[in-house]
């Protein structure tokens, strides 16, 4: 359910929002495979939750059909809103209700014109919650207080007051535009509606709406608005030729498979800007000389110093360096001097202002249904994030010194107790290790003595724990329960990590093991990391010892094949205690898997079995789940294993007389159950360890299929080669694990059969390459 509450001016809660259009800005529509591309993409590369489909003039069969793409054909569902100007009239009400729309965003071409005024009645009557955004300019004889009033019938939840937008192209009246923008604002937020200024610099906007307003870097933390990535490329897109935008797509897609083409990135570049054909060439002539000097040893501005980066302060503009709110306001950007050449920004003197958090007096905020249970999430991180206040006073922490980390990829100084990191681009840096640990534990860190646009920890490869610096010091927690739970930490208050496009991502749980590096991204030249301290509860189990063959499974939507694996392995002949140990990399909340993790663990105790948690979006990527769970295994051998796999009895026993100078292993085929004998398996009828030969003799056996290939259902590597050859890692399961067994081959040498022994395939009903929908 959607709610309305008071927050701080901090928002909380990141946006997940996306954004595609149905036509671009001259108005031609682009090709339904295309939007539908579009929407696959946020959902793929941006990870949005819900996603605004930009229309100006609405088709309601069309945003049903959009409607139901995003709910039933990808990887993860999302919901979808209706942008639009108001330039056409509105559809039924009835078609707006059965559409299935989350809600309508409207961002009326007039701000008090009568097809805003009709969009607002047919809205309300079709039960669809409303936003609204009102874009400058404002006439004069616009009446602040009767509209905000007209949307708070409405039934209007958010509304942004802008200086400008993206996709709304509008003449600017300068002598009434700023002092509307504030009085809209005021009259909206006297209304009991959520208020949000946009565009303005702050020294513009009037003291009493300055917890209202908010700078670039703002809007893209500010939950009601949209991801920054989705953002951009949303407005590249729009801004481009339906055919050159249709290509670009199609490309962006064609990168989230198996084949890639190294120009494609120059291309798309190409086609996502402004320029003309020949730039292109340019591009590509420019690429391969850079090439040719890197091959003869000359690096590009080698002998050259690189010039300074503008100071961040000086860069808004010149008026702007001695206002004592330039560190939180974009200055004079380039939008406000092209819509308001005459108007000159105002300095506002007196102590400089370091965080908007100083103007965080109490206003109000509205969550739509998706939003609120991320509240909710939020609720159970303040809970978190308590509990681990009272431990940090209760427990001594360990105090790492600096000298046990160093800066890995940018100089790094040490000092007495800390490390100061010089920078001069935007990308992450990193630490060295500074702890490998289970859970639970507090890992804290205190970064300041200067700006970085985010700072945290990195765990492993791609997990990133890190959130905004809004002030020049803070200390960054980290608090991870014994289940997983965790809680990121700002100051000792609880912060949704950033999220990422790209392989990187904030994990549902977190792992039972965590390499853990500090990092930082952006770094305004210089910043100081201190006071790096560990806190371990009194009940935190030793480290277990190395097991000698570690079991990775992958599992998605497998559930009841994977209990069904995990009992046979528990019943491994001629095994010791400790000896196997099992790595289960899956998607918390998509089936049973946790509960059947828990009672394995109950009911067999002496298989040691580890969770490696994964979110919703790497649901199909078998590749990426496999390399982060291997960094688990802790055995001197891997043996990767799909969850519908049943290993023979003896299986251990005859890997371990085989590995003498070995280092690459897999049986000698597989047997595939048919569905009946599946079921009996999985109904715990049969019992497999007890019955193998007989199942064995009774299913089809398939000998070293593939033209000979080891294949996926079962790997068996030294765990030392994943330091030369890993999993391809693509968003579904073809090829990658044949691609492996080659890539084996051609690192180590050809593999070594276990003659005569295959493994048992329980039926599901054909291949899976590309996941499933059900559970199996």
């Amino acid at each position: 359910m959607p709610v309305d509450a008071q927050a701080k001016y901090a928002d909380p809660l990141p946006p997940v929002r996306g954004l595609v259009a149905v036509a671009n800005h001259r108005g031609r529509p682009f090709p339904l495979r295309d939007v539908q591309r579009w929407i696959n993409l946020n959902r793929l590369m941006f990870k949005v939750d819900k996603i605004d489909v930009l229309a100006r003039h609405v088709d309601a069969h069309l945003v049903k059909t959009l409607v139901d793409y995003a709910r039933l054909n990808t990887a993860v569902s999302a919901a979808i809103s209706l942008r639009t100007d108001c330039s056409g009239p509105p559809p039924d009400p009835g078609l707006l209700r059965d559409a299935g729309l989350l809600d309508v965003f409207l961002t009326p071409a007039d701000s008090d014109g009568e097809l805003f005024y009709r969009w607002l009645d047919a809205c309300r009557a079709a039960g669809l919650a409303v936003r609204v955004q009102l874009c400058a300019p404002f006439g004069g004889s616009l009446d602040a207080h009767a509209l905000a009033a007209r949307l708070k019938g409405s039934g209007v939840s958010a509304v942004n007051v802008v200086l400008y937008d993206a996709f709304e192209k509008r003449p600017q009246d300068q002598a009434a535009t700023l002092a509307k923008i504030n009085e809209l604002a005021s009259a909206v937020a006297a209304e009991g509606i959520e208020a949000n200024i946009y565009g303005v610099p702050l020294c513009m906007v009037a003291d009493e709406n300055l917890p209202l307003a908010g700078n670039r870097p703002l809007f893209f933390q500010d939950h009601q608005q949209y991801d920054r990535g989705a953002y951009e490329l949303a407005v590249k897109l729009y801004r481009r030729p339906v055919k050159r935008a249709g290509l670009a797509l199609a490309i962006l897609i064609a990168g989230r498979t198996p084949i890639e083409n190294p120009l494609d990135k120059w291309v798309v570049e190409w086609l996502l800007i402004n320029r003309p054909w020949w730039y292109c060439f340019l591009m590509l002539a420019h690429k391969v000389t850079l090439y040719s000097r890197l091959i003869k040893g000359r690096m590009p501005g080698a002998a050259e110093s690189a010039p300074p980066e503008p100071a961040r302060d000086t860069a808004k503009g010149p008026r702007c360096g001695s206002c004592s709110l330039r560190r939180i306001c974009d200055g004079e950007t380039a939008e406000f001097k092209r819509l308001l050449p005459g108007i000159d920004v105002r300095p506002r003197h007196g102590q400089l202002v370091l965080s908007p958090a100083q103007f965080s007096g109490q206003r109000q905020r509205h969550y739509d249904a998706i939003d609120a249970l991320r509240l909710q999430a939020e609720a159970q991180r303040q809970a978190l994030a308590e509990e681990s206040g009272r431990l940090m006073v209760q427990q001594t922490p360990e105090v790492l010194p600096a000298s046990r980390y160093r800066a890995l990829n940018t100089y790094g100084e040490p000092l007495s107790g800390a490390v100061r990191w010089h920078s001069a681009t935007h990308a992450e840096k990193l630490s060295s290790i500074v702890a490998y640990i289970r859970p639970p534990f507090i890992i804290s860190c205190t970064f300041g003595g200067g700006i970085a646009d985010l700072a945290g920890f990195a765990v492993g490869k791609n997990l990133r724990l890190v959130c905004p610096i809004l002030q020049p010091s803070h200390e960054i927690s980290l608090y991870v329960k014994k289940d997983g739970a965790y809680v990121l930490m700002r100051d000792g208050q609880p912060v949704a990590p950033a999220r990422f496009a790209g392989p990187y991502y904030a994990p549902v749980l977190m792992p039972d093991w965590n390499e853990i590096q500090l990092s930082l991204w952006n770094v305004d030249g210089t910043i100081t990391t201190q006071a790096v301290r560990i806190w371990k509860e009194p009940d935190a189990a030793p480290p277990e010892p190395r097991a000698k063959y570690s079991v990775v499974i992958f599992s998605t939507r497998f559930s009841r094949r994977l209990q069904a694996a995990l009992r046979n392995l528990a019943h491994q002949e001629g095994v010791g205690p400790g000896e196997v140990e099992v790595v289960v990399g899956y998607v918390p909340g998509i089936d049973a898997t946790d509960d059947v993790l828990e009672s394995v663990r109950l009911v067999h105790p002496g298989l040691r079995v580890k969770r490696a948690a994964f979110p919703e979006h790497r649901v199909k990527s078998k590749g990426f789940i496999i390399n982060e769970s291997v960094r688990q295994a802790t055995g001197e051998w891997v043996v990767l294993m799909d969850a519908d796999v049943l290993l023979p009895p003896d299986f251990f026993r005859r890997v371990e007389a085989e590995t003498a100078g070995c280092v690459f292993m897999a049986p000698d085929g597989r047997v595939m159950l048919d569905a009946e004998t599946t079921a009996k398996v999985l109904l715990g009828e049969i019992e497999p360890w007890l019955e193998w030969r007989a199942l064995v003799n009774g299913g089809e056996y398939r000998h070293r299929e593939s033209e000979g290939i080891p294949i996926g259902f079962c790997q068996i590597v030294r765990n030392t080669c994943f330091e030369k050859v890993q999993y391809e890692e693509y968003e579904h399961f073809a090829v990658a694990d044949s691609n492996f067994g080659l890539a084996m081959r051609r690192e180590f040498g050809q593999e070594k059969r276990l003659s005569g022994m295959p493994v048992i395939h329980l039926d599901h009903g054909g291949s899976r390459w590309f996941g499933t929908r059900g559970h199996l």
